[in-house]
């Protein structure tokens, strides 16, 4: 939603407004909860829209950032974000990587246009990438606290690439990858344990992924893609 503005052009001319004025007319906006892909080029209108309905936003940074610009300012400090990866066609699915890319282009944007330099920092980044991620979905994950489902990831510091730490958060933020996750245990189970997938054949899968792609790329040559 608002990822690019072909999207925006082929809604007005099919509906004579903009994408999320058509999805709030049609009463989508009203399922809870209800997270947005990308909002890049979003209206003061339909920024509106996102603040009444309680609406959320998955910023996929490294796709979403081709587009950097003053129009991005408002999202910062206003609206509840998440971390997204938008999938491993166009760039991979490592939210490490996108915070990265987040951290970069806040800087630009807050620094470098309106010399904010609170506005964006690992902290924000963080609970992003942890928290906020649950309350976009409605769900208790994301923290570690009574009552929230045992979701945890446990992270490798032994690589000298990352030393020394002095702050475990920019440590996270700014040096970490998917490479660097030992344990990803999802309600209280784990799914990935000393670095190996628990309940998938890693190698089966990604034979399975090569064996799709050539009808998938026909498939997306059909579609001019």
């Amino acid at each position: 939603m608002g990822e690019y503005q072909g999207e925006i052009d082929y809604s007005f001319m099919k509906y004579g407004k903009r994408p999320l004025e058509v999805f709030d007319e049609l009463g989508l906006t009203g399922i809870k909860p209800t997270v947005i892909a990308h909002g890049v080029y979003l209206s003061i209108k339909e920024r509106d829209i996102i603040k009444e309905r309680g609406l959320g936003i998955a910023w996929c940074l490294t796709v979403d950032s081709i587009y950097i610009g003053p129009h991005w300012l408002p999202l910062f400090g206003d609206y509840m974000f998440g971390i997204g990866s938008d999938g491993g066609g166009f760039t991979d699915l490592d939210l490490f990587h996108e915070a990265r890319v987040a951290r970069a282009v806040g800087k630009a944007l807050t620094i470098g246009i309106n010399y904010d330099k609170s506005s964006f920092n690992t902290i924000t980044l963080m609970r992003a990438l942890t928290g906020w991620g649950g309350r976009l979905i409605n769900d208790n994950v994301g923290v570690i606290r009574p009552g929230y489902r045992a979701d945890l990831v446990t992270l490798r510091l032994d690589d000298p690439r990352i030393l020394p730490i002095y702050d475990p958060v920019e440590t996270v933020i700014t040096a970490l990858s998917g490479r660097d996750v030992n344990d990803v245990l999802v309600n209280g189970e784990f799914i990935v344990n000393n670095s190996n997938l628990v309940k998938v054949d890693e190698v089966e899968l990604i034979n399975k992924i090569y064996d799709a792609t050539p009808t998938i790329t026909d498939k997306l040559r059909e579609f001019g893609m």
